[in-house]
C-alpha cells in the first residue's frame, strides 16, 4: 500500500494522505522503527520529492544497510530466495546513484555529465526475462521521477559543456537555448526508450512463461497506449512503437481462438502498411 501510494506521488498526483501519515506514524518509536526498517527506499523518495537529499541519502544508506542484513541472512542453499531479495538491489543502487549525482551543484549545468547518466539508463536495465514486470516498474517509476526532478532543477540553470571556457562566435542565448532543447530532449528520449524496453521485456515473459500472461499483457498495453502520442515525435520512435505492438498483438494471438486471432493480426496490418 505504502509504495502504491508513493509511485502515484511520483507520477504527479497531489495526494497528502502519505505524507500525513508518515508524519503521524515517525512520532510514535514502535512505528517509526517499523517504517524505518521496512520502508527506506519509500521513505528516500518521499524526501527526493521535497528536496531533502540529506534526509534521502540517510534512508537509502539505511535501505542498502538492511539489504546487506537480510540478503547474508539467507541459506545459500535458497537461490530463489537469494535471487528475490537481489532483484530489490537495482532501484536501491540507482536511487543513491541519483542523489549522489544531484548532490553535487557542477552536475546540473555540465551537459556531459546528463549525458552520460541519461545514456547509463538507455543501456542498463532489469533482466528480461527473470526480472517479473513489478521489478521494472519500480525502476523505470523511479528513473521518470529523477528525470522530471532534473528538467526542474534545469530551469534556470546554465548548462556547459565542459568545465573550459570557450570563445563562442553565435549568441549566447541562441547557444543556450539548444542546449537545453538538446537536453529536453534527451529526457523524452530516455523516458520512451526504457518503456518500450519494458513493454518487450513484458512480451518476452509471457513468450517464455504461461503464468506472466494475463498480467503482463496488461501492463504492455496500457504502457502502448501512454505512449502512442509521444510516438509521433519522431519518425524512428513511431516505427519502434508499430513494431512493439504487432509484436505484441501476435503473441497476444497465440491465447486465443481462430476467429479472434485473425482479427488481431489483421489489426496491425494496417499500421503495418503506413510505414
Amino acid at each position: 500500500m505504502i509504495r502504491s501510494k508513493v509511485k502515484l506521488l511520483l507520477n504527479g498526483k497531489h495526494d497528502q494522505s502519505l505524507l500525513t501519515f508518515i508524519d503521524d506514524a515517525m512520532k510514535i518509536q514502535h512505528r517509526k522503527v517499523l517504517i524505518e526498517t521496512f520502508y527506506s527506499q519509500e521513505m528516500s523518495l518521499l524526501y527526493i520529492l521535497q528536496d531533502d537529499f540529506d534526509r534521502a541519502r540517510y534512508y537509502i544508506t539505511n535501505g542498502i544497510e538492511m539489504f546487506i542484513q537480510n540478503y547474508s541472512s539467507i541459506d545459500s542453499l535458497l537461490y530463489h530466495s537469494r535471487l528475490t531479495e537481489l532483484q530489490t538491489v537495482q532501484a536501491l543502487t540507482e536511487t543513491q546513484d541519483f542523489i549522489n549525482f544531484i548532490s553535487v551543484p557542477g552536475n546540473l549545468s555540465s551537459l556531459p555529465s546528463l549525458r552520460r547518466l541519461i545514456c547509463l539508463w538507455m543501456t542498463r536495465y532489469p533482466d528480461e526475462k527473470m526480472d517479473p514486470m513489478h521489478i521494472w516498474d519500480d525502476v523505470i517509476t523511479n528513473r521518470c521521477f529523477f528525470l522530471d526532478k532534473i528538467k526542474d532543477k534545469l530551469s534556470g540553470q546554465q548548462l556547459e559543456e565542459s568545465m573550459e571556457i570557450d570563445s563562442v562566435s553565435e549568441d549566447s542565448e541562441v547557444v543556450e537555448a539548444d542546449k537545453q532543447e538538446d537536453v529536453h530532449f534527451l529526457i523524452r528520449k530516455c523516458k520512451f526508450v526504457m518503456k518500450m524496453k519494458m513493454i518487450d521485456s513484458a512480451r518476452k515473459q509471457v513468450e517464455n512463461s504461461e503464468k506472466y500472461c494475463t498480467s503482463n499483457f496488461s501492463v504492455a498495453m496500457k504502457l502502448l497506449k501512454d505512449l502512442h502520442q509521444e510516438s509521433k515525435s519522431t519518425k524512428d520512435w513511431s516505427i519502434n512503437w508499430v513494431h512493439s505492438y504487432c509484436r505484441y498483438s501476435h503473441s497476444r494471438s497465440q491465447s486465443q481462438r481462430s476467429p479472434e486471432k485473425l482479427l488481431t493480426v489483421l489489426k496491425t496490418v494496417s499500421l503495418l502498411a503506413i510505414l
